[in-house]
């Protein structure tokens, strides 16, 4: 720190401490660089009034004269902050420079010698100065020599350190040895007596359930539940961090360092402990891809309430039909859907209704389709069309009879075949570690630049790329048999419906049900007598699925369903 009360009139020194990692910052570096200084003010009656401590910066890189606190003493030399007839104090030459010999020699010149600063070793006691012109030829060579020595050294640091490096990683490619034992990542821990990573469970269940919980929505969604109990701070950054390694099923991403930055280097397969599987893994990032190709509208809602969310439509106008909360007089909250456009665009259209309502009215369709109801009213609605509907509609009652059949199928398991199932869920498990070994080899090809591809290597992803392919002929046929989408939901009655609805990952199974398999439902309301009428579309055919229409009574909406209405929800909602 500079001292305030320094007597210009005479010179001052300046020291400059520097360490390149942050092994050497361990103090030893610290106080071998600073306890000759007492020395050097004995020497030369000059004193040392500012330690200048320039930690992490490469002089091999040149890094320190550029961006570190060399190059602001280089700025206050220029500036005649630090003056002629100054000293400036480093251990030795290679504090400032391991730079090639030209570059390393043309910063101590320009940059200091020749600006009247002197600069003084403490590891010889030597001074190197502008002063002298007898003595430039023996100043140029010392400087040369020293700094040439220092180029080397660290030349044939860097290289020992990338050739260990190289040597580490393919004994772990080859052998499984461990060589990062030291820092692991979270969710991992090393175990010094067994000589191998151990999962650390509290820690691998915050992955598991961020993992899960990127199956249906998006991250900041998911952290807002799993911070509430982390043993981290996790964030999006973790995240991105967490997936583009892949260390939580197992693999290693190496990286090497190209221009002072870290680049991907290769995969290493089963390096780790699996902490979620391949699978599970590759369903989350393919959800978030999902969600990043399709532009939906609506905001997602407290607690997931809205089921519908971003497969739902107004049938007076075909614009989507949004969810809100609204307070009455009591302070009780209450959900409700709104056509957008009435807000937004200002149109004609006043579509709006309790989402009770909603609720209701497919809980009658399960009804229906379940054969809970078979005596129930068609409302008058039921035969109108939906707005800009241009669908393929059912003819006649065998065919409702037959679609009835096939909803019940969708919403249901209990006419598949479990042993195809079981099949059907093991394939699609090798068809995730076939595919995350393909991509991992795949990028790892980066590695090979100069275009000189070991034949192992090339016969590695040949083999897993011939895998990947018939591993997906193989799912997409048991898959055909089952009629099978991604998620699963086991719907025999509507209570199965508020069973679900019940909690947040339920409601969450819900609209990740009706998006993969791209339903739409057309809602269109008479508020004079509380009728509402349904139509389920299928979006990715263009056809019609289902039909009805439900009449609600105004004070407990869906009491015959066993519940009175579904402000409970929206209030437990903060």
């Amino acid at each position: 720190m500079q001292n305030t009360a320094v007597d210009r009139s005479k010179p001052i020194a300046i020291a400059y401490v520097r360490w390149s990692s942050s092994i050497q910052s361990d103090g030893d570096s610290y106080d071998r660089q600073t306890s000759p200084l007492a020395e050097f003010t004995s020497l030369t009656g000059v004193p040392v009034v500012e330690i200048i401590i320039d930690p992490g910066r490469s002089a091999y890189t040149g890094e320190n004269s550029k961006v570190g606190k060399l190059k602001d003493i280089l700025v206050r030399i220029e500036s005649g902050h630090i003056r002629k007839g100054d000293y400036l104090v480093v251990e030795s030459i290679d504090r400032i420079t391991r730079m090639r010999v030209l570059d390393g020699v043309s910063l101590i010149q320009d940059g200091i010698l020749k600006k009247g600063v002197k600069l003084y070793t403490t590891s010889d006691n030597k001074v190197y100065s502008y002063e002298d012109p007898d003595r430039d030829l023996e100043t140029l060579l010392m400087i040369g020599l020293i700094a040439k020595r220092a180029n080397e050294e660290s030349e044939t640091k860097s290289k020992r350190r990338k050739s260990s490096w190289n040597k580490a990683k393919e004994k772990a490619e080859n052998s499984g040895e461990i060589f990062n034992r030291h820092t692991p990542p979270y969710g991992l821990i090393f175990n010094h007596a067994e000589n191998k990573f151990n999962i650390v469970e509290d820690e691998a269940n915050e992955i598991r359930a961020i993992i899960e919980g990127l199956k249906s929505e998006g991250v900041s969604n998911t952290l807002k539940k799993v911070n509430i109990n982390s043993k981290r701070k996790w964030t999006r950054r973790t995240v991105h961090q967490m997936l583009v390694s892949k260390y939580p099923t197992g693999a290693l991403m190496s990286q090497r360092r190209e221009n002072k930055q870290k680049v991907f280097d290769s995969f290493i397969e089963n390096y780790y402990p699996q902490i979620v599987t391949n699978h599970a893994f590759q369903e989350a990032v393919n959800a978030m891809k999902q969600r990043g190709k399709v532009k939906d509208y609506g905001r997602t809602t407290e607690g997931s309430l809205n089921i519908f969310k971003h497969c739902i439509k107004c049938g007076l106008c075909g614009a989507t039909l949004m969810f809100e909360k609204s307070v009455n007089q009591k302070g009780v909250k209450y959900g409700y859907l709104h056509c957008h456009t009435s807000k937004e665009t200002l149109s004609t259209c006043e579509t709006r209704f309790r989402f009770d309502l909603a609720f209701g009215t497919l809980l009658q369709l399960v009804r229906q389709i379940t054969g809970e109801d078979i005596d129930y009213t068609v409302h008058e609605w039921a035969n109108r069309e939906p707005i800009g509907n241009t669908g393929t509609y059912l003819e006649n009652e065998q065919d409702s009879e037959n679609l009835n059949d096939a909803l019940l199928d969708f919403f249901s398991n209990s006419k598949l075949d479990q042993s195809v199932s079981v099949e059907l869920i093991e394939k699609e498990k090798l068809l995730a570690n076939a595919k995350s070994l393909y991509e991992n080899l795949t990028a790892s090809l980066s590695n090979y630049a100069d275009g000189k591809i070991p034949k192992i290597f090339i016969d590695k992803v040949i083999i897993a790329e011939e895998a990947v392919s018939v591993l997906s002929s193989e799912v997409d046929e048991l898959a055909g048999e089952l009629h099978k989408e991604r998620t699963d939901i086991d719907i025999y009655s509507s209570s199965d419906i508020l069973s679900l609805y019940d909690d947040e990952s339920g409601r969450l199974k819900l609209n990740t049900f009706f998006k993969e398999n791209k339903f739409e439902f057309v809602f269109t309301c008479d508020r004079k007598t509380r009728t509402v009428f349904m139509t389920l579309r299928d979006k990715s055919k263009d056809i019609q699925l289902a039909r009805v229409g439900k009449r609600f009574t105004l004070h407990h909406p869906l009491k015959e369903f066993g519940i009175n209405s579904l402000s409970e929800y929206m209030n437990a909602e903060i």
